[in-house]
Formats: C-alpha cells, sequence, structure tokens
C-alpha cells in the first residue's frame, strides 16, 4: 500500500515510515494452522544496550527497531490505556488544545462560538511545544517572532513517546521531556 499515490502517505502517516512487521504466517498450509512463528512483545529494556542498539530477527536481516526510537516501557504505556478518570483513549486530546487556539485567532470564529476579546493575546502566553520528530507526521508551524514560544525538537520520538518516555532508565534513554518542561516551568513562574 505504500507505493500506491496518497495511500502509501496516509499510511506511512498512521503507521511509520519503516516497514512493520506483523504476524501474518498462521502455519506453513491449512492443516497446520497455528505453526506460524509466534510473536511477543519486547520492552524497551530488552531490545538493545548502547553499545548494540539495533534490535533485528534472528537472521540479522530485518531490523524491527533500535534504541534511539523505543523510549516507553510498554508496563507504562498499557496502564495509560485503561487507569484513571481520564485515561487515554478520552475525547478531549492534546490536539483539540492546538485546534482551539488556532480557531479562536481566526476570523470566522465568532460564528463558531469562539469568542475572543483580544484574538491575538496567545502569543503574549508562555507556550512550551514538544515536537516528536518521528513517525511520519509534522505540523508546519507559522512564524511568529512575537510569540513567547519554546519549542523542542525530540528526535526519534513519535506521537505518544513525548507523553510516556520513561525517567528513570538514563543509561537507556535520556528523557528530554522532563527537563524540557521543568526548565520552561522554573523560567516562566518567576515572571
Amino acid at each position: 500500500m505504500r507505493d500506491l499515490p496518497l495511500l502509501g502517505d496516509l499510511v506511512s502517516a498512521v503507521s511509520g515510515p519503516k516497514q512493520q512487521h506483523i504476524a501474518a504466517d498462521a502455519g506453513p498450509d491449512r492443516r497446520h494452522l497455528g505453526q506460524g512463528p509466534l510473536y511477543g512483545w519486547a520492552d524497551m529494556d530488552e531490545i538493545g544496550s548502547p553499545d548494540d542498539p539495533v534490535y533485528t530477527d534472528e537472521q540479522g536481516k530485518y531490523e524491527y527497531t533500535n534504541l534511539t526510537e523505543e523510549m516507553v516501557r510498554m508496563e507504562d504505556f498499557t496502564r495509560a490505556l485503561y487507569i484513571g478518570e481520564t485515561n487515554l483513549t478520552e475525547w478531549y486530546f492534546p490536539v483539540r488544545i492546538v485546534v482551539d487556539i488556532n480557531a479562536a485567532s481566526k476570523p470566522y470564529a465568532p460564528q463558531y462560538g469562539l469568542n475572543t476579546y483580544f484574538q491575538e493575546a496567545y502569543k503574549q502566553v508562555p507556550t512550551l511545544l514538544l515536537m516528536a520528530k518521528g513517525g511520519g507526521l509534522s505540523f508546519p508551524m507559522a512564524e511568529e517572532p512575537d510569540r513567547l514560544l519554546t519549542i523542542v525538537d525530540l528526535e526519534g520520538q513519535s506521537h505518544l513517546d513525548p507523553r510516556f518516555a520513561t525517567v528513570n532508565m538514563p543509561t537507556l534513554h535520556h528523557n528530554e521531556v522532563a527537563g524540557s518542561v521543568l526548565d520552561f516551568l522554573f523560567h516562566h513562574s518567576a515572571q
């Protein structure tokens, strides 16, 4: 599907630019179903080490992932799917904030109930934007030199990694998110 015009871009945006390795071999034939390969999860601390960061198949033919792209513990992620009053699947996800801010600054905003007295006021609110650079999606940012915006590019991270990246495994992964958030808060809390 990645080779089809337009559809290939959509597939890459949703699943990332790399080939996905999904078990599709249920067995050698219909009479021997269930005898194909057995796949399991490999947690971030099982896929490699700083000396050997690449995680491949047994023959070394396919690279599944590498240590620079894996920073979320499976236990932390699965916990976030179901624990808490506002779990991962809540409807008001962080993208909603960006959509609302953008829409509120447009001339058509009052037609849709977004009544703001100062449409350009969002530029004066200190904002931290953690940009996950992996995964195939990117959002162009308009040039706004008068906006109080701090952007931190998170190389190797994609989609939900900034929210769930581990902070207690510094030998495997240095978490830029926690430090960036704390620096931002300390800098702006004094103002």
